[in-house]
C-alpha cells in the first residue's frame, strides 16, 4: 500500500520548504535545505537535491548511516509531513533533477511572497543551490514511515 498521500504529492509541487535531517555515527544531528523534491508514489520513494557544499556534512552522514528524515512544509499553511527512510542512492543531480530544482525554486518564490517575503530577498535562501551550477547532490530514499508534522494536537502522528 502506498504511503505517500495525494496531499503530500500536491504539497511537494507547491514550493515547500524542504529540510533533510541526518545524524552521524554518534547521533549528532545535521540538517540542510533541499530542493527539487520528487515523490515516486508508486514505489514509495523520494528524491531530493542537497547543495553539495553547504549540505556536505548531511551527505557524508547519509553515506555513512543510510538513515534520513525529510520534512516538507508549506510556507503558507505550515502543513507539514516528515518522511523517514533509508538512502537508496547518492550521486550527482541529473538534468531532470536540476529542472525540478529550478521549478521548485520558482514555486518557492511565489509561496513565500504570498506570505509577505520580498521576491528580491528569496533567492538568497537558495543561493547555494543554483541548478545552473549543477552543484547539487541527488539523494534517493526508500520511504519507511510518514508522519504528520503540522503544528497542533496531531503533530507527530503516523500517517
Amino acid at each position: 500500500m502506498a504511503m505517500l498521500t495525494r496531499e503530500l504529492l500536491d504539497l511537494a509541487t507547491a514550493g515547500p520548504v524542504v529540510i533533510v535531517g541526518s545524524g552521524d555515527a554518534s547521533g549528532v544531528p545535521e540538517v540542510s535545505r533541499a530542493w527539487g523534491v520528487h515523490l515516486l508514489a508508486d514505489v514509495d520513494e523520494i528524491v531530493v537535491c542537497v547543495p553539495s557544499t553547504s549540505g556536505r556534512r548531511v551527505v557524508t552522514n547519509l553515506e555513512s548511516t543510510g538513515r534520513v528524515a525529510v520534512t516538507i512544509t508549506g510556507p503558507q499553511t505550515y502543513r507539514s509531513f516528515q518522511v523517514k527512510g533509508r538512502v537508496l542512492s547518492i550521486g550527482m543531480a541529473s538534468r531532470e533533477d536540476l529542472e525540478r530544482v529550478a521549478a521548485h525554486q520558482r514555486a518557492f518564490v511565489e509561496a513565500v511572497a504570498a506570505v509577505g517575503m520580498s521576491r528580491e530577498l528569496v533567492p538568497g535562501l537558495y543561493a547555494d543551490a543554483d541548478p545552473n551550477r549543477q552543484d547539487l547532490t541527488a539523494v534517493r530514499i526508500a520511504v519507511e514511515a510518514l508522519f504528520d508534522q503540522t503544528p497542533g494536537p496531531g503533530a507527530g502522528a503516523r500517517v
